[in-house]
């Protein structure tokens, strides 16, 4: 049976009594225990009846409470702590230009205390560092046919395309080789690459950089042409085993400081750590935006309250290599939860203590 509106209820005990204006007060004809008074047969929900619901005009509520994420599971009232949203932007920098904008120390304006947390909630960062440096050994490699040996080299910066790519390799070539035929070109299908004498004379490509000696991927131009050997003899044509990348990693990591480590990372049996790992889904010279939506952790909780002064910020790639933005600058929103109740305070160190 639906459960009827307070009006129902009293239109039907109206009709009953035939009292359709007033309710006066009367006595019962025989004592009628108290659990049973102001029944009615058809309510359901007997208590919730009864019970007084407030006004539209309610006052005195209680604060909202809060319970963080640590293993501590801290609740408390949202009155009791303090959010500190702050902008940092690289241009606003010390020493701008003296140092990087993806390598400064940002100092707060006051000293924060008692922060119990940090979290990045945006990000604004231009994806306009390039893909190929010769400051990362993959601009250059060496052709030798008939015994002369050429350097191949391309300019620094972004191609857009493969096709872009091995365009600039075969304007070099013709350049360096005007009487072999060096040819190279993309299969379609695969989009793999091929380097070939068309005079069928037999040539060798040597992709030795110093990061050859010390890694087996991104050390060289061959990795990105899809070339994962190091040195190419005895043929008059080679085809790459992997597809050409133009594009580089699809991540950066943006640290605060080694005190704050959220995300790890491992290469060549060593780790390092950051604050965040920002996705690159942004084309080339584009802004890429970042929300702090995504599921990637962007939020550090402090062991205990600490005060700061200033962390010293870095944007660097999947090798710790600081990240060159070509002169551009990027800014993200920090928020700093800090405690402004004294009791929360003593509370929150007593639980770390006896930890």
């Amino acid at each position: 049976m639906a459960q009827l509106t307070y009006q129902q209820v009293l239109s039907d005990h109206y009709e009953e009594t035939g009292k359709t204006v007033l309710v006066v007060s009367q006595e019962y004809e025989e004592e009628i225990p108290a659990e049973d008074k102001n029944k009615h047969p058809e309510l359901e929900n007997q208590e919730a009846f009864q019970k007084f619901g407030g006004t539209r005009n309610e006052i005195g509520l209680s604060p909202p409470k809060h319970q963080d994420n640590t293993i501590y599971s801290v609740t408390y009232k949202t009155k009791d702590t303090k959010l500190n949203v702050i902008n940092i932007d690289s241009k606003f920098r010390q020493n701008y230009l003296t140092t990087q904008s993806t390598n400064f120390t940002f100092n707060f304006g006051r000293e924060l205390k008692n922060i119990i947390s940090m979290r990045i909630s945006g990000l604004e960062i231009p994806n306009t560092n390039y893909i190929f440096m010769a400051s990362k050994y993959n601009t250059s490699f060496i052709i030798t046919a008939n015994n002369v040996s050429k350097t191949i080299t391309i300019p620094d910066g972004n191609y857009e395309n493969p096709y872009d790519f091995i365009e600039k390799i075969q304007e070099i070539l013709d350049l360096l080789f005007p009487v072999e035929k060096f040819k190279i070109t993309i299969d379609i299908p695969t989009s793999k690459i091929t380097i070939t004498n068309e005079t069928s004379t037999i040539f060798s490509m040597d992709f030795t950089t110093p990061l050859t000696l010390i890694r087996e991927y991104d050390n060289s131009i061959g990795f990105n042409m899809g070339f994962r050997g190091i040195i190419y003899s005895g043929e008059d044509s080679y085809t790459a085993t992997a597809i050409v990348d133009t594009i580089g990693s699809n991540y950066l990591f943006l640290s605060l400081g080694e005190d704050y480590p959220v995300i790890t990372q491992y290469h060549n049996n060593t780790m390092f750590i950051a604050f965040a790992k920002i996705l690159v889904d942004a084309e080339k010279n584009a802004i890429l935006y970042e929300n702090g939506s995504n599921t990637i952790t962007k939020e550090y909780f402090f062991q205990q309250p600490v005060n700061m002064r200033s962390i010293h910020i870095k944007l660097y790639d999947a090798h710790q290599e600081i990240v060159n933005l070509q002169g551009m600058d990027f800014s993200f929103t920090l928020e700093l939860l800090e405690i402004t109740n004294h009791s929360l305070y003593e509370s929150v160190r007593t639980i770390l203590h006896n930890e």
